[in-house]
């Protein structure tokens, strides 16, 4: 029992754990998808702010003959580049007032536990240990359009399995009680592997939609992925883009130690250290 007090008046801890259902649904976004006609080049029913939008042959300057475009004249790259996109799903102008004809809602799931434990140690009155653990742990998260990439579409969903945290401890010794030294190591991780639900990679992959375009470094794209695109002359075009990175998988490793020495000599403080940091 007198040992038991003492380690008592010496050790303290602190745990905490919390469970989260981390389910989140994002806002409407609309876009303005081509029509089945406008994906064969026929124009002739397009309207942009209700009114009809000549389409002009860029060989002679001149509108196409019933603003439709002959089918020899069609680049077959362009409509594959258009497969990727959803087809209009709501058509109501009453409702759109002709200014989209999509709309899409993503749901993401990312069921998360916290934990954070610390430890403080009074070792001698001049000597103290602290340490902390912080830990994330996300299983199995669901994301539309997830590792980086953007569109205002579904295309993929992204299973993730992050793990992350952060260790650190620190170790205080009093030489008197005017200098003071204290010595830190820090330890920080992401883990984040990273696959796609029911192989939905293929929706972003060229061989999906036959597109066949050449590209100028084909060895910096090893997916094989589509290129961005995006699209102009009407209200919320859509688009894809990527992160430089994707699919992200967000794996990082971060090491730190630290020593610093403080010195009070009458009404001064001085401080002297060292940091070093590896990842």
């Amino acid at each position: 029992l007198p040992k038991f007090r003492a380690l008592k008046e010496k050790l303290f801890f602190f745990w905490n754990h919390e469970i989260l259902p981390g389910k989140s649904t994002g806002a409407l976004q609309y876009s303005t998808m081509p029509t089945a006609l406008e994906r064969q080049g026929n124009f002739s029913q397009t309207l942009v702010g209700g009114k009809s939008v000549s389409i002009t042959d860029p060989t002679t300057g001149q509108p196409f003959p019933g603003n439709i475009i002959p089918q020899n004249r069609l680049d077959s790259n362009g409509q594959a580049l258009l497969s990727v996109l959803p087809m209009p799903n709501i058509t109501d102008t009453s409702i759109t007032k002709g200014v989209y004809n999509y709309d899409t809602q993503f749901t993401s799931t990312s069921p998360t536990q916290l934990y954070l434990l610390k430890l403080d140690y009074n070792v001698t009155s001049s000597d103290s240990i602290s340490m902390t653990w912080n830990g994330i742990w996300q299983n199995k998260s669901l994301t539309t359009n997830g590792g980086q990439m953007t569109a205002p579409f579904p295309l993929i969903t992204t299973i993730g399995g992050n793990i992350q945290g952060m260790a650190a401890a620190n170790y205080r010794h009093i030489f008197s009680p005017t200098m003071v030294n204290e010595f830190s190591f820090g330890y920080a991780y992401t883990d984040g592997p990273l696959a796609f639900q029911g192989g939905t990679l293929k929706n972003l992959q060229r061989s999906t939609y036959g597109f066949n375009a050449g590209q100028l470094n084909p060895a910096i794209n090893p997916l094989n992925l589509l290129p961005a695109m995006s699209f102009g002359g009407v209200q919320d075009a859509p688009s894809l883009s990527y992160d430089g990175r994707f699919p992200f998988y967000g794996t990082r490793y971060v090491t730190d130690i630290s020593d610093n020495i403080s010195k009070t000599i009458g009404a001064h403080s001085l401080k002297a250290g060292i940091f070093y940091e590896w990842m």
